[in-house]
């Protein structure tokens, strides 16, 4: 039941864990990069359709390319190292498109920017949300803690691809980006303090590293 979960301190951690990756995985404007390329691109400069064609080509393009990356470097490097390099790349991505429209740089700035943002998204927190929500629940509340973080997922997705018009016109393109940006870089720190590595690890071992009271065993178990 609900209760149980938010009650247990080891069933609670991983409801954590499983939303909040959830959160962060759409809340950093994903679906604003890919549904709103040809948009932004018109504001950075670009006005021929053949060019936003190709530019919006390019982004999916490098979107499916890297994914296949993240998947075959998913057991050598753990999920945990992905995450932090994907979602660093993408904070640094999102700084460099907000530049490029604060300082009308060339729209090949800002076309890079994309380009690099949708595919370290596409080497982390991508693919390796699904990875890990899928690993940390038990079965016994795997139903419903799926149910949460997917639930999460959609709104905040949602959220995203409702309001980056208006939040463009309040606070500016550029704005929207930094403010991206600082989200990216929160998913950082959620990241290193609060996810485990589970590379390698069973359901059973990864259910007994979230479960361990003892810090010092659970450092342990996560480095292994």
């Amino acid at each position: 039941s609900w209760s149980q979960i938010l009650h247990d301190q080891s069933l609670r951690r991983m409801l954590i864990i499983g939303v909040g990756i959830n959160f962060f995985q759409q809340i950093t404007g994903i679906e604003a990069a890919i549904y709103y390329t040809p948009t932004t691109m018109r504001q950075a400069g670009i006005q021929s359709d053949d060019l936003l064609l190709l530019a919006s080509v390019g982004v999916g393009l490098a979107k499916v390319i890297c994914i296949f990356i993240s998947r075959g470097l998913l057991e050598i490097a753990g999920r945990k190292k992905l995450l932090v390099i994907g979602s660093t790349g993408m904070t640094l991505s999102l700084i460099m498109i907000g530049i490029s429209f604060m300082a009308n740089l060339s729209p090949i700035t800002t076309i890079v920017g994309q380009v690099l943002f949708v595919s370290t998204f596409s080497i982390g927190l991508g693919p390796i949300n699904w990875v890990i929500t899928s690993e940390i629940f038990p079965l016994r509340i795997r139903g419903r803690a799926m149910s949460a973080a997917t639930l999460m997922n959609r709104l905040c997705s949602g959220v995203v691809t409702l309001t980056l018009l208006s939040l463009s016109s309040a606070i500016t393109i550029q704005g929207s980006y930094f403010l991206y940006a600082v989200l990216s870089f929160l998913s950082i720190v959620f990241t290193v303090g609060v996810i485990p590595e589970t590379k390698g690890k069973s359901l059973e071992e990864i259910e007994m590293m979230l479960s361990s009271p003892n810090k010092d065993e659970l450092l342990v178990l996560a480095q292994d």
